[in-house]
């Protein structure tokens, strides 16, 4: 590994879930409840614009996040 979290908070992490999840959360409510109507391409989508929102928001306050191990 050239790069770690020394905090271990992993921001990318909670950024992703948060994005799945909402986005999840979204489809079935507007759904009626119907799995079949998600659409897990989008979920994922939501999912990676929140981990990169997160390790960003991460990485401009703590000025940088991630350190050379």
């Amino acid at each position: 590994m050239v790069f770690v979290d020394p905090n271990g908070l992993c921001p990318w992490c909670v950024g992703a879930v948060v994005g799945g999840v909402f986005d999840f959360a979204m489809q079935f409510w507007r759904n009626d409840g119907n799995l079949e109507c998600i659409d897990w391409t989008e979920v994922g989508s939501s999912a990676a614009l929140g981990a990169v929102g997160g390790g960003l928001l991460n990485c401009k306050k703590s000025q940088g996040c991630l350190q050379r191990g």
